[in-house]
């Protein structure tokens, strides 16, 4: 072998660092090694590199890579062209079995990259499978055609290449100042004729079948690459961005992007049928990420916004968005189609064996605190869900080292106001730490049937606190108290019904027996007071006041074993003509479990059973008020300060 170093010069400031002129090499072995994988061998069996025609270098040779034979043959140089980066010519064919690799033609210069008349064609009849044989990852698949050619263009040199991989489709045209991107300005067009089987490659499913489409500039140097409208088209939706990556002096980009969508149930199944449109601004730099000028439409939802993200170590996120409209029934919709043949003939599933309990001992998926502070504020001016409406909801989102708090407030469609808070902590010894404070005022629920200012006006106020590793350990150590009332209204006869279940229909038809010519209630009053201490439910005084009739309750349940037990008892106000039997059996116990409650009826019931839970305090049973009740007595104020004296 007889190397030939080469010393630069100011007449080749790109010049080959090192020409051999004549070499021979044989019976050489490498091999690469990687965990969990079959080596990899490639093999030189003879190469020789020595005198050709013309003054060109010669070069020959064979060997293999793993299965695959593999050669090489042609000529290069000549060799002072070789040294001085000039007039070079070639023409080389290489394979590696399947695989072709042809270059041929000649380069006036170097760098920068002039003279140029170059062709280059590579070409398999199915990549895929070669790609598996040498374990590497088969993200291509199909039979690959691609020609390159460089041609002069004055100071730059042209640049034309067409490729086909299987269904994909490329075509890149532009100049170019070297051989690199440096100085090139390109235009690129791609296409797919299948994305979600390229996608799929990648681990990424769920996307439709369809043509994927891209097209743009790209305009690059030492210092910035520019992006001149580069899109991409898929299934009805266009993504566009123009913008500016630097590469020195402190990496940073800035782009301007675009994106719009004829219809999102057509880019995933499981999305509404309805179209996207959002815009913004992309800064980015080594130590902090901006989305700003956010502007985006998702149907009848409008949105705006910024997001910012600071920090290499712990990161600060920052996000504040904005709405005139949002508009979720769409999303609602999704899931309240009916049910398919098959659920309807679906087996349910079997119970476990053993208790059945609404709260189970399965760990909360709490997960690791994520690193760095995010904070999330939200201002919607209206939200829509059916015939739901909300307004001025506003909401402030933070998680601080594994802490998260959400305090909000929002407003009915009429006067009613809703204020609250949630705090979630990681626990001392496992689990978590959880707080919960609400207050509403003056809401007016929207029922079928009735004008939302028709119906009773709800007040709430409530306080809970407990901690746990599963749904049971913090049920069964809930601290915290629960007031509701409701002003006169108009409600549905069978309110109750409406919570769920065969027991509570049957229950609302004994405590309202007018219901069943009624369709409608006339409400007074309802007062409900719960104590919670330590997992123990305490509900009492309960007062359900209409027009024709009062109803009281009261009862306990521990969310630790889950057992419950209530009583109810109801009387007519005079003079709404009461027939025969209407109120035989006035008192009604619930008991059992949360998970499956028993109702039982009889005038015993106030004597035993769940009256036994009613001692001690107040209890409009133990203390025969509601026979006092008889006729027009009013105990809508003596019961709202009971309450109110045992919420302070």
């Amino acid at each position: 072998m007889r190397p030939r170093k080469l010393r630069k010069s100011a007449e080749s400031p790109a010049a080959v660092p090192l020409v051999i002129e004549s070499a021979k090499l044989g019976n050489v072995r490498i091999t690469y090694r990687e965990r969990g994988k079959a080596d990899r061998v490639a093999r030189i069996e003879t190469l020789s590199i020595g005198p050709g025609s013309d003054g060109l270098i010669a070069i020959s040779g064979k060997g293999s890579l793993n299965e695959f034979p593999a050669a090489v043959s042609g000529e290069l140089g000549p060799l002072n062209a070789l040294t001085s980066g000039r007039d070079i010519r070639t023409a080389i064919h290489a394979a590696v079995g399947d695989l072709q690799l042809d270059v041929k033609g000649g380069l006036g210069r170097l760098d920068p990259l002039k003279g140029a008349d170059l062709a280059v064609k590579v070409a398999h009849p199915d990549l895929g499978t070669m790609l598996k044989k040498l374990q590497l990852p088969v993200v291509l698949t199909g039979p690959l055609i691609a020609d390159a050619r460089l041609t002069d263009a004055g100071d730059l040199t042209r640049l034309e290449l067409a490729a086909k991989l299987g269904d994909i489709k490329v075509k890149v045209e532009g100049t170019l100042r070297a051989l690199g991107l440096p100085g090139s300005d390109l235009r690129l067009e791609a296409s797919v004729a299948d994305a979600a089987r390229l996608a799929a490659a990648f681990g990424v499913t769920g996307l439709p079948t369809g043509v994927l489409e891209i097209d743009g500039r790209f305009a690059s140097s030492r210092a910035e690459i520019k992006l001149d409208g580069v899109s991409a088209k898929f299934a009805g939706a266009k993504a566009r961005v123009s913008g500016i990556v630097r590469l020195t002096s402190g990496p940073s980009t800035d782009l301007r992007f675009e994106l719009a969508a004829e219809s999102l149930s057509r880019l995933r199944n499981g999305l509404p049928e309805m179209p996207l449109a959002m815009s913004g601004d992309y800064a980015g730099s080594r130590d902090k990420l901006e989305v700003k000028n956010i502007k985006g439409r998702i149907g009848e939802t409008e949105i705006s916004g910024w997001v910012s993200i600071v920090g290499t170590g712990s990161k600060q996120v920052e996000i504040e968005l904005a709405s005139p409209r949002v508009d979720l029934t769409p999303f609602l919709a999704q899931g309240s189609g009916a049910k398919s043949a098959d659920d309807a003939h679906s087996k349910p599933k079997p119970k476990k064996a053993g208790h059945s309990f609404v709260f189970d001992d399965s760990p909360l998926p709490l997960g690791k605190p994520v690193p760095g502070d995010v904070s999330l504020h939200f201002t919607l001016t209206e939200v829509r869900f059916g015939t739901e409406v909300l307004r001025d909801v506003d909401g402030t989102l933070r998680v601080e080292g594994g802490r998260l708090t959400l305090v909000g407030s929002v407003r009915d469609s009429l006067e009613g106001i809703v204020s609250g808070a949630v705090k979630l902590a990681p626990a001392d010894g496992g689990g978590a730490e959880l707080g919960i404070s609400v207050s509403a005022k003056n809401l007016h629920p929207s029922l079928p049937e009735i004008e939302p200012r028709d119906t009773p006006p709800t007040n709430v106020e409530a306080t809970l606190r407990t901690r746990g590793a599963s749904a049971r350990q913090m049920a069964s150590l809930a601290n915290g108290q629960i007031l509701v009332t409701m002003g006169p209204g108009k409600l549905k006869s069978g309110v109750i019904g409406l919570v769920g279940g065969a027991l509570f229909q049957e229950l609302a038809s004994k405590l309202n027996p007018f219901s069943a010519k009624d369709p409608y209630l006339q409400l007074e009053c309802t007062v409900v007071w719960t104590d919670i201490v330590d997992g123990k439910v305490t509900v009492n005084p309960v007062l359900v006041q209409s027009d024709k009739v009062t109803i009281v309750a009261g009862g306990k349940i521990d969310l630790g074993t889950e057992t419950l037990a209530f009583e109810f008892n109801t009387r007519p106000r005079t003079g709404v003509g009461v027939s025969a039997g209407m109120f035989t059996n006035p008192f009604i116990e619930v008991a059992g479990t949360l998970a499956s409650p028993k109702l039982t009826a009889g005038k015993k019931a106030v004597l035993s059973g769940a009256a036994a839970v009613l001692t001690g305090g107040l209890s409009l049973l133990g203390q025969g008020m509601l026979d006092r009740a008889n006729g027009s007595k009013d105990l809508c104020g003596e019961t709202l300060a009971e309450a109110a004296g045992k919420a302070k």
